[in-house]
């Protein structure tokens, strides 16, 4: 899994959440600014680490987990 930050034709900012087979299970809303889109990602992969902690999340770092898109053409 991993969050994808892009950047939307009326300059937007928004994530994906994508699948390693590259499927794309969740589009957030948009945001005017990049930090409340990193701090929505934030919020959820606490969310994530808090709430299946039995799963492979304990060892991963935010960082791994976010892909960042914006200085490509969307």
């Amino acid at each position: 899994m991993k969050f994808e930050i892009l950047k939307s034709e009326d300059s937007k900012f928004y994530f994906n959440i994508v699948t390693n087979e590259g499927l794309t299970v969740l589009t957030s809303r948009q945001y005017e600014q990049k930090s409340s889109v990193v701090e929505s990602m934030i919020s959820m992969i606490e969310y994530f680490v808090v709430n299946m902690s039995e799963h492979k999340l304990n060892n991963l770092e935010v960082e791994d987990l976010i892909i960042d898109k914006t200085n490509k053409e969307v």
